[in-house]
């Protein structure tokens, strides 16, 4: 039984480790609505698509129809820093 324990918490420990530190969550992030913003500008903006935008915003009847001071929320596109590159050192 032990055995079946120790196995049960490396497997648990291994997939946390390669799936948990990856994919770590990022706080939403909140945009109010400007005139002349559409979800597109927005999209680009933060650099989401605009059918995550959408989906995450799901209360919004008519997309091509948002007005001032909506608040939108939606999840950022986690950005990668590389500091070293293995064509210039």
């Amino acid at each position: 039984m032990k055995t079946l324990s120790k196995l049960l918490l490396v497997t648990l420990l291994s997939v946390t480790l390669a799936f948990g530190l990856n994919n770590t969550a990022q706080a939403a992030t909140v945009h109010t609505v400007q005139s002349g913003d559409t979800m597109w500008k927005i999209a680009v903006k933060y650099q989401v698509g605009v059918s995550e935008l959408i989906e995450a915003n799901s209360a919004i009847k008519n997309p091509n129809s948002i007005y001032p001071d909506r608040k939108l929320l939606f999840q950022p596109i986690k950005q990668e820093v590389h500091t070293k590159s293995k064509w210039f050192s």
